[in-house]
């Protein structure tokens, strides 16, 4: 089971609260007709490629609203990555580098929307997702790093415990930028996202499936 930490808890409060308006249908022959598909095409670029405009159109939110729900999952990614190293504490300054270091990450994430399926009053749509392998495929060469910055490290002359957390992120962040050239896939793994009507015209995307989604992005 993959480990999932403060990541899950940002992703379904975004994703309970953005809904849709009567407005943001698009228009085919017969009327109106909502493009689920679409839709979760242009959540996934948002949060994850930073792509707002589709989903502004749907959500009626505003350039910066947008941004803030990318930042805050970047910032929750970090936040994630420092407890499965049981870093405390760093600086400004590394932790900016290590959000911007996740942010080419998920620039870099590959997802397939397929063609919404009606349900009832719902929609289900397929979500193929292509696991990048930036740490996984690079496990090996992340242990040397750290090895080596824990074997040759001058704990003298540190005088707090966060400068050591400090050099010990930088390490980490110089080692992993490397690999940002060259990732790697795993096989597909097939996600059926459920769209779900929560009033009339008004749809949400299952919370649940979307972490389902997040969680096999990036192993």
């Amino acid at each position: 089971m993959r480990k999932r930490g403060k990541i899950v808890a940002v992703l379904s409060a975004l994703y309970m609260s953005a809904v849709l308006s009567a407005c943001s249908f698009s228009f085919s022959i017969g009327g109106n007709k909502f493009d689920a598909d679409e839709y979760v095409k242009a959540t996934l670029d948002s949060m994850y490629l930073g792509e707002h405009d589709k989903y502004i159109e749907y959500t009626k939110m505003t350039e910066e609203e947008a941004e803030d729900q990318h930042n805050r999952l970047i910032e929750a990614k970090a936040d994630d990555f420092l407890a499965e190293c049981e870093i405390n504490s760093i600086s400004d300054d590394v932790r900016s580098d290590l959000e911007d270091f996740f942010e080419e990450i998920y620039k870099n994430v590959r997802y397939e929307v397929g063609e919404a399926e009606k349900n009832g009053d719902n929609y289900i749509v397929e979500v193929v997702v292509s696991p990048s392998e930036v740490f996984s495929a690079n496990g090996d060469e992340l242990e040397d790093a750290l090895m080596d910055f824990l074997y040759n490290a001058d704990y003298y002359s540190y005088t707090e415990e966060q400068e050591v957390y400090d050099d010990l992120m930088t390490a980490v962040i110089d080692t992993a930028e490397g690999w940002l050239d060259d990732i790697s896939y795993g096989p597909e793994v097939s996600i059926m996202v459920d769209v779900v009507e929560i009033s009339k015209n008004r749809y949400n995307i299952d919370s649940d499936d979307l972490v389902q989604v997040n969680d096999y992005l990036v192993d």
